[in-house]
């Protein structure tokens, strides 16, 4: 099984591709270098596979920017350890 992180864009106007992005621990991708895009109308879903680790921690910065040039960002934490192992917060 190939782990990957997925998320769409939508808006009310067509999104360029090259206007999404995900930055994973501090490495940006976009569609050069493994950020895959699918369109649906003015609807974008973004997929990254192949770039997560086994029991690592992470922190993704989701990011978009619109027609008219506004910028959404999005910051998620989470982990790949596996479910079994014990983690103390």
């Amino acid at each position: 099984m190939v782990a990957l992180i997925s998320f769409k864009v939508a808006d009310d106007k067509a999104v360029v591709d090259a206007n999404v992005s995900i930055s994973l621990n501090g490495t940006v991708y976009n569609t050069t270098n493994g950020l895959t895009l699918t369109a649906a109308g003015n609807t974008r879903t973004a997929s990254l596979p192949g770039k997560l680790t086994a029991n690592t921690n992470y922190v993704a910065v989701l990011s978009a920017r619109d027609a008219e040039g506004e910028i959404s960002n999005q910051t998620i934490y989470f982990d790949t350890f596996a479910a079994s192992s014990l983690v103390l917060e």
